[in-house]
């Protein structure tokens, strides 16, 4: 005859508490892999998305003050006014910034030569734009920035044999 097990201070015997303590350990990790790879994931993913995305937008606020600024440069020394010269400029650079996707920015066009569109007269375009970090609430504008300012710079040089006056 064989004796039960004496239980434990749980009231659960001995034998079988060995048993499902086996099967706990045996079956214990048993599909916490997967988990544990979402979860990590997740954790990963979501601040690699903001910076591509932050990123993303930086470069083109990059690439839209630097072709403004070329192109207004390019525009303003091809005028033969100077008054028409700043208006024409100025669209060039609207349209640069609107193609990027930005509302607007601010374009400044400066003659480093007396007379401004003589031969070979140099023409300073200095463009800025803000562009706008994505995702960034509301709630912490005061404490994380916002926005970041980009400035881009182009000489254009007035060509010596144009012809005209």
């Amino acid at each position: 005859m064989t004796r039960p097990d004496p239980p434990d201070q749980a009231g659960v015997p001995r034998r079988l508490r060995r048993r499902l303590t086996l099967h706990v350990r045996e079956q214990g990790d048993r599909g916490s892999a997967s988990l544990e790879l979402i979860g990590v994931s997740v954790l990963l993913l979501v601040p690699l998305f903001y910076l591509v995305m932050t990123l993303a937008q930086l470069q083109a606020g990059a690439y839209a003050v630097s072709g403004a600024a070329r192109d207004a440069g390019r525009v303003f020394a091809e005028s033969r006014d100077v008054g028409a010269a700043h208006s024409r400029s100025q669209a060039a650079a609207r349209i640069i910034f609107e193609d990027y996707g930005f509302a607007s920015g601010d374009v400044q066009v400066t003659c480093l030569d007396d007379p401004c569109l003589g031969p070979d007269a140099r023409v300073r375009a200095t463009t800025s734009l803000r562009v706008q970090l994505p995702l960034v609430p509301d709630v912490v504008r005061g404490v994380v920035p916002s926005e970041v300012v980009v400035h881009g710079e182009h000489l254009a040089t007035v060509d010596r044999f144009r012809g005209g006056s």
